[in-house]
Formats: structure tokens, sequence, C-alpha cells
């Protein structure tokens, strides 16, 4: 583990540039598939970087929240004990070096950067992976991650707060009480709108609808319009869009 006084006087006056500059993509994407891409862009604006995964721990098992990286990039020091381990041991927003195996076959070796940290008691990991043939990081290259390493860890337990409660949570078209709350708790629509737009995501006809609500074919139609109205969109398909979007932003929302 690296301590603070490795880091101190050692920073330059220009570190923050770079990489915020890549970082503020990644916030963009948080809770999309393409959010370890951003993320590895943003340590390849510090250091040299070959692959990176995000891991949080559940009920004792290792899930892994997002990689990115080639795919034939073997790790042998990647697994649930070692992860489970380190973030169980190590003090949260910490930065762990690791060096090669040199018992390992050569494409094995690799450096290992991983910053570990606890958020809403969930732990939680950024591994970062490095080929052998890289040399090994300048200090200020270290220093640099390690200032840096609070912004990582704060993006990344955001991530995984998305993923962790996906995890628990129903599928977002797989209960019909849970699309009309979702769509209820937005405000945008009124009662019968959000009603009519549930049964639509639900895969419910018009016909079907309208026996279900107690209403004629011609209201169902009526509220539709009124609901496409009001969010500015044209077609069912639209509507799929911002119901997910809906979704995905109560599920980041802390809870009260």
């Amino acid at each position: 583990m690296l301590d603070d006084s490795e880091f101190r006087n050692s920073r330059t006056p220009d570190w923050r540039a770079a990489p915020l500059a890549a970082i503020a993509s990644a916030v963009q994407k948080i809770g999309t598939p393409d959010f370890a891409n951003c993320v590895l862009s943003s340590l390849g604006s510090v250091i040299e970087v070959d692959a990176c995964k995000i891991v949080y721990e559940d009920r004792g098992r290792l899930c892994l929240a997002g990689q990115s990286g080639p795919d034939d990039v073997p790790d042998r020091l990647f697994t649930p004990m070692r992860l489970k381990a380190l973030l169980n041991d190590t003090e949260p927003g910490a930065v762990v070096l690791s060096s090669p195996d040199d018992t390992a076959p050569s494409r094995e070796r690799l450096h290992h950067v991983t910053i570990v940290g606890r958020s809403g008691g969930v732990l939680s990991a950024l591994h970062i992976l490095r080929a052998h043939e890289r040399r090994k990081l300048r200090q200020v290259e270290i220093s640099e991650l390690r200032h840096l390493s609070a912004v990582f860890h704060s993006l990344v337990a955001r991530h995984v707060e998305l993923a962790h409660k996906r995890h628990q949570s129903v599928a977002p078209l797989e209960a019909l009480d849970q699309i009309e709350a979702c769509i209820a708790a937005s405000g945008e629509l009124t009662a019968r709108e959000s009603q009519v737009c549930a049964r639509i995501l639900y895969g419910m006809s018009t016909c079907g609808i309208s026996l279900d609500l107690g209403i004629g074919k011609e209201s169902v139609v009526t509220y539709r319009k009124r609901a496409y109205r009001r969010l500015v969109i044209s077609s069912q398909r639209e509507l799929l869009i911002w119901y997910l979007d809906c979704y995905d932003a109560q599920l980041m929302r802390p809870a009260a």
C-alpha cells in the first residue's frame, strides 16, 4: 500500500488538466455499458494501462460491474478470493500496487493497480491491469493517481450503486405495478395517462387496456395521444426510451 508520505511534494502544476477532462466524459456514462470504456480512457491520461475491471462484493460474492480492454488479457491474480481479501483488509480510498509475477508465463506477468473503496456499506474496487512490458510507474504518475483516487472511487461507487440496485431489483418491464409506479413517480403524466402508458409498455393492446381499465377504446387512444404530447414523443419506441431513463434515474436516486 502506498503511504501518503510517498506523494508529498511530488505534484506538478498541471497534473489535473488532462485526466479531469477525460473523467468528465465518464461522468455522463455512469450506469451505462460504456462507463468502463470511459474509465479506461480516463486512466490512460494518467498512466499506461491495458485493461480495467470494476467489481463489488454482494453477500460474499464478487460481482462484475464493468470491464474494458482486450478480452484475452490474462489475469491470474484477479480472483474473487484475492479481491475480497483486498477489499476487506485495505483502508478505503487506498491505492494498492503489485508487481508482475516473475514465475508466470511472460504474457501473464501483469502490473496491478487497485483503487479500493467502500460506499453505503458496499465494498468496491477499480482493478487496473498493465502488461509486463510496461515500464514501472514514475513517482509523479503514482502521485497523480493517488490524488485522483478519490475521484475515481466516487465515480465507481456511483456506478456500482446502480449495478447493485439493478441486481437486486425486478427487471424494468417485468411487473405492471412497478412500471406504473415508476411512471407516476416521474410526475410528468396524469394518473390515467400513467396507467395507459404503463399498460402499453407491459405489452397490452388498445382493446386489452380498455377492458383492464374499464374505459372505451377511444379513451385509451386519447390518453395515449395526450401522454405522447406531454412527453414530446411520437412512438412506442420513444416511450420505452423515456421510461428506461426514468427507471435508471430512480434507481440512482439515493434512498431517503
